[in-house]
Parts: C-alpha cells; sequence; structure tokens
C-alpha cells in the first residue's frame, strides 16, 4: 500500500505548557536560531540518522506500546552506550515512503543568572513508523535472540506527523545544543502529539490490538511532561510524581486503533 493513497488529513495542536519556576527569571533578549542547531548534533552523534527524524521514540508502559518514530537505536554501546545489541532495528528508521519534512523554530532567551532558555519547536511530517510490543521490544533491547515483530507499520506503509515542544535550560547563550537523551538533563517542560498510520500486521490481532489482519491502524501519541521541583504536597495526590528526579509526568499515551 503506498500512503499517497491513504493519506488522511490531519490536525494536531501542540500543547503548550506554562510552567513558572521561582530562580527562573527571564532577563535578557530573546534570538532565534537555526533548527540546524538541533539537528546537526543529533545526525552527528547518532551516526545512523539518516535526515528522516527530528526527536526520539516514545514508549508507552501503560498501553504496553513502543512507538518508533525513526530514532536511530538500538545501535552499538560506543556509539549509544548500552549493551551488545544487534543492530537490525535501526534499518527501519529509513523506511518511509516519500521525504520526511521538518520543520520548527528554536528560540533563545538570556536569563538573570546567566543561563539561557531554549524553546525547541518541531513540525515534523511523514517520519517513519514503526509499533511494537513494549515488553518485546525491550527484552530484545536487553539481550534476547529472537527480533520483535511489529504490530503495524511493517515497511514503509508506516507513518507519522508529530509536533514538539520542549524547553531546558543551557549553561549560556549561544552554547552548543545537547542531544535528544542529554537534553533531559535540565529540561523544564515538554509536550509531544502525533498521528500516525500503517498496516496491522498478524502479531497485532495475536496480541489483541486489532481484529482484521492487513487493516489500516492508525496512532495516537500524545506525552506532557513536566519539572517541577519542591513539591512534597503533590507526592501522594499525583502518583506519577518522582520526588527523586522531581518530575511529573501527567500524560504518556500510545494508542493504535483499527480503521473501519
Amino acid at each position: 500500500m503506498k500512503k499517497n493513497t491513504r493519506l488522511l488529513l490531519l490536525a494536531t495542536t501542540t500543547l503548550l505548557i506554562c510552567c513558572f519556576i521561582p530562580t527562573i527569571v527571564a532577563a535578557g533578549r530573546v534570538t532565534e536560531r537555526p533548527l540546524e542547531d538541533w539537528l546537526q548534533p543529533n545526525y552527528d552523534f547518532f551516526v545512523w540518522g539518516d535526515q528522516n527524524w527530528a526527536f526520539g521514540d516514545f514508549v508507552s508502559p501503560y498501553s504496553g506500546l513502543v512507538c518508533k518514530m525513526g530514532f536511530p537505536w538500538p545501535c552499538d554501546n560506543e556509539v549509544c552506550g548500552f549493551g551488545p545489541f544487534v543492530e537490525d532495528l535501526v534499518y527501519e528508521n529509513s523506511l518511509v515512503d516519500g521525504d520526511t519534512i521538518i520543520d520548527g523554530n528554536i528560540k533563545e532567551r538570556e536569563l538573570n543568572d546567566g543561563t539561557a532558555l531554549i524553546t525547541l519547536s518541531i513540525d515534523v511530517k511523514n517520519a517513519p513508523l514503526t509499533v511494537y510490543d513494549f515488553i518485546e521490544f525491550i527484552d530484545y533491547c536487553f539481550g534476547a535472540p529472537s527480533e520483535p515483530e511489529p504490530l503495524m507499520g511493517d515497511g514503509i506503509d508506516g507513518y507519522i506527523n508529530y509536533k514538539v515542544e520542549v524547553k531546558f535550560i543551557i549553561p549560556h547563550a549561544g552554547d552548543p545544543l545537547p542531544n535528544v537523551w542529554s537534553v533531559w538533563d535540565n529540561f523544564i517542560s515538554c509536550s509531544v502529539v502525533g498521528t500516525g498510520y500503517g498496516l496491522l500486521t498478524e502479531h497485532a490481532v495475536e496480541l489483541g490490538f486489532a481484529k482484521n489482519v492487513g487493516a489500516l491502524g492508525m496512532l495516537k501519541l500524545h506525552q506532557i511532561c513536566l519539572f517541577k521541583p519542591n513539591l512534597p504536597d503533590i507526592v501522594p495526590k499525583y502518583i506519577k510524581y518522582s520526588p527523586v528526579y522531581g518530575e511529573l509526568w501527567p500524560v504518556e499515551t500510545v494508542e493504535i486503533y483499527e480503521l473501519n
């Protein structure tokens, strides 16, 4: 199936997160940096990063699904810092019918303490999409001999459109931006919304995610993440708050649906 015969209209709105932290006060000018300041460090670090991705993949242990959007991993331990992965899953990152279009902007605001607040907004269309079962994928990453079977997007029939807004701190204005893994060391907030399509596989039927092999499936991705330090009163009310890392993850979903 060619996606251009099944392309559906997509209307998604990036969720804006307003996060106020007393120790971070905007002081200086706001400048716009080229999107390549984000893309190029990532492509340089992840050596298989053909330019059809702009952000990391997403995992939802709540729905039991992994949403791979072209991010080049698993890979060998010299590049990604993990164990002895086989590299088969790397090659699926290039499987998408047509060009991936990456747009967006980067705004940098100088802060009173000499650091800078980065607001990275990314709009990606026609990125590669493959959906896996969470347990099977994680087991494979940690050495299971059998490669996980895709539930959706097995080949070039899977694609996703998604938007990201992530805010994080860098030491000084104009400093190089971190890669997509290191960005979480000093992040403030992140929101991701996406919609993807692909053919549902026999394995999706086996696991109860679909009824008909080969039917068109739709994926909905939704994640919001905040960094809110020193909030002990929130812990009893919100089980997704981590007092160790000071992170609040109120929403993180990856869902697939069979379309009639």
